[in-house]
């Protein structure tokens, strides 16, 4: 086993072997710090705008769990070690659209527990790449990587409006847990951003209540 781990550390550049020591793991290591992901736009609106329900996002690539994955080379894929996220992703992915799209837009978007309210339109997610990205040579950098694509469908007549992928990246400052997960944070609002201001322009085929 240990000679396995250091076969791995040894694909990576000097800054990623550090990484498979003390950040990337291996193993089931209980995690010692939680992390957020937390929305910052704007405020929710009052807008008598269409009700938006937002769906449970499809999770791929085993992304649908607490852990925060690391994308190694080729087609390896790992965790970063002792560090977790607060929830299931998919839930504060989830969570972080329902605020944006509402401070964001003139829309009342809905998440978990809104089955029973009536709403217009529904919004699906599927993450796709939600990684931190290890720097593969002396010359790139750390990074992290957020993909998602949206859907929006009209529920009246089950019709889709429209469906975009949405990506952002984002260089990691430092070299600890603490920067890789801000990081996040920072390409989860570029990717937000990008995907409000998409959606903004179709309420107008989602008719208000």
């Amino acid at each position: 086993m240990a000679k396995n781990f250091l076969k791995a550390c040894s694909a990576l550049s000097l800054l990623a072997l550090s990484a498979c020591g003390p950040i990337v793991s291996f193993g089931s290591d209980e995690p010692a710090s939680i992390y957020s992901l937390d929305y910052r736009g704007p405020a929710r609106n009052d807008a008598a705008g269409p009700v938006l329900y937002v769906s449970e996002p499809v999770m791929t690539q085993d992304l649908g769990t607490r852990r925060v994955a690391v994308q190694l080379g080729g087609f390896e894929r790992t965790f970063l070690k002792e560090a977790r996220w607060a929830t299931a992703l998919g839930d504060m992915v989830r969570g972080y659209m329902v605020e944006a799209i509402t401070g964001a837009t003139s829309a009342q978007a809905l998440g978990e527990g809104a089955l029973d309210v009536a709403s217009n339109c529904r919004v699906g997610l599927t993450v796709r790449a939600f990684d931190y990205v290890p720097r593969s040579d002396a010359s790139s950098d750390d990074t992290v990587l957020v993909r998602i694509e949206m859907s929006f469908v009209r529920l009246t007549d089950s019709k889709l409006l429209g469906r975009r992928d949405f990506s952002a990246s984002q260089t990691v400052a430092g070299t600890d847990r603490h920067d890789i997960v801000a990081s996040f944070n920072a390409a989860m609002a570029a990717a937000g951003s990008d995907m409000t201001d998409w959606l903004a322009p179709q309420l107008g085929n989602c008719p208000a209540s």
